[in-house]
């Protein structure tokens, strides 16, 4: 992995060790869950968006807890809230901005994740 690529990483907080990661493919196997949470969870987003119901997103979010609290990042925890709350308003560009601080965080969770499961395939 060159500097670029490093720096587009996110740190992952997740303690893999509790939940019986010395197994590779267990946790190769979390990790790909955890990625289908989170995609699912961007796709909400949008969703919630366009049909202008927060019920949507505050759904998948409550789906995805589990993943949620693995990945134990604060900022990525406040933004969903955030989310959940500014979907209630009627200002879109509040809205807009809101969802692209999340789209950031979850492309940077889901580009780390998405290393950890190519460093297991080589490892």
């Amino acid at each position: 992995m060159n500097a670029a690529q490093s720096q587009d990483l996110r740190k992952l907080n997740i303690q893999f060790e509790a939940y019986g990661a010395d197994d590779p493919d267990f946790k190769k196997e979390l990790i790909v869950l955890m990625l289908d949470n989170i995609k699912e969870l961007c796709e909400a987003v949008c969703q919630s968006f366009d049909w202008k119901n927060a019920a949507v997103f505050e759904t998948a979010a409550h789906k995805v807890k589990s993943t949620l609290n693995l990945l134990n990042d604060q900022e990525f925890n406040n933004c969903i809230q955030d989310l959940k709350e500014i979907f209630d308003i009627t200002d879109e560009a509040a809205i807009k901005r809101k969802m692209n601080e999340f789209s950031e965080l979850s492309d940077g969770i889901i580009r780390s994740l998405e290393y950890e499961v190519r460093l297991l395939r080589t490892g």
